[in-house]
């Protein structure tokens, strides 16, 4: 709710306007009106806007949107918005401590209250100023836990691999990527395929478990476990190779000479 506040304030009058209207629709002949009937739902919506929300004087994320549109709750208040709907993101910024952290755009979005939880939706697009990069149709952000689902799956770029999955949780603040339903992570000819990934970008440490398979030059290899620094470009089997085809000697990763 703190994040979203800015646009709540920055809309007061417009909301107040919601209100009066509702209070003239009382007085309304032409309406008709009984013990079980309900006002008509009225909403907010604006073309071309550019919004920027702040905490404290410094900027949490700004973004452009081609329309975006308010709903309230039934004869609520300035603080019983249901819902807010964008359309059209493009030049969506995040911050971190007032730093830009983030870019992204989008064709949708809404934000829900009683969750305070965005959903985004239909060509997301991702890139962090460390150069980090992910590409999906869904997103799921929740601002109280401050954490990333991609629920229809996705494409991550970390470390110089791409990272393709089913389902991917990201956490911003730490740069751990988690595919619980495992992925394939591919670079220069490289694959690695396995059951699930857990990836720590800062560190460049990935720990894929099995069954895990790949290629990797003249290698084809299946294990049950396997480490991989991605900064360093170096495997190493955890748990013993179930099956190893060599072409050059040469070409075998750290862990299997």
């Amino acid at each position: 709710m703190r994040r979203i506040l800015p646009i709540l304030i920055t809309f007061a009058a417009l909301l107040g306007l919601i209100r009066l209207f509702r209070l003239a629709q009382q007085f309304d002949p032409s309406l008709e009106r009984n013990s079980g009937s309900q006002a008509p739902e009225v909403s907010i919506r604006l073309s071309d806007a550019t919004l920027v929300s702040r905490d404290e004087g410094r900027p949490r994320w700004t973004l452009h949107s081609d329309r975006i549109e308010l709903h309230p709750e039934a004869y609520g208040g300035l603080d019983s918005i249901r819902s807010v709907e964008f359309s059209g993101i493009r030049d969506g910024v995040l911050y971190r401590e007032g730093e830009r952290e983030a870019f992204f755009s989008a064709r949708h979005a809404a934000f829900e209250q009683a969750t305070q939880r965005f959903d985004i939706r239909g060509g997301i697009k991702l890139s962090t100023r460390k150069g980090d990069r992910m590409e999906a149709e869904q997103c799921i952000w929740s601002e109280r836990e401050d954490f990333v689902r991609l629920p229809q799956g996705g494409t991550g770029f970390f470390n110089g691999y791409s990272l393709k999955t089913p389902l991917l949780l990201y956490e911003p603040k730490k740069r751990v990527a988690q595919c619980p339903q495992g992925g394939e992570a591919k670079r220069n000819g490289q694959s690695i395929r396995a059951a699930a990934i857990l990836w720590d970008v800062n560190s460049g440490h990935v720990h894929f478990t099995g069954p895990v398979s790949g290629e990797r030059g003249g290698l084809s290899f299946t294990v049950q476990s396997l480490f991989m620094d991605a900064k360093k470009h170096t495997l190493k089997a955890n748990n013993g190779i179930a099956s190893l085809r060599i072409g050059d000697e040469n070409d075998l990763p750290e862990g299997f000479r």
